[in-house]
């Protein structure tokens, strides 16, 4: 699958990423989810689509960025780890310091919206 996913960034401008995901079961009860950025090319050559233009700044995941999620009796255990760059002209110490509030809300976010979506599919 590839996601195009557009948020704000306020008071920045506002920004887009653009990843695969691609699964794998890393144990009997265990699959572990990995989000690799890929360029409007790859999508292009890869998925025969062309990415629409946003006039927003492209952002990208960095390695690792993956979540695991474990299946135990009664329990979904979810692993998030995400490892992201703001891209534009923010230079990394500025986002991993002076943003780490808003970094924080983000990627807990994000982890909430991946639990509902484990669970739905523990479910299964």
């Amino acid at each position: 699958d590839v996601v195009h996913w557009r948020f704000r960034a306020s008071p920045l401008s506002d920004r887009e990423i653009l990843y695969v995901i691609g699964a794998k079961e890393t144990g009997a009860e265990q699959t572990t989810y990995a989000y690799a950025s890929v360029d409007d090319g790859w999508v292009r050559e890869h998925c025969k689509t062309e990415v629409p233009p946003t006039g927003r700044v492209r952002s990208f995941n960095l390695l690792p960025s993956a979540d695991r999620l474990t299946l135990r009796p009664g329990v979904v255990v979810v692993d998030h780890l995400m490892t992201t760059g703001l891209g534009g002209w923010i230079p990394t110490w500025v986002y991993n310091n002076v943003m780490k509030s808003a970094v924080v809300k983000v990627y807990t976010e994000e982890a909430d919206h991946f639990r509902e979506y484990a669970v739905g599919e523990a479910g299964r």
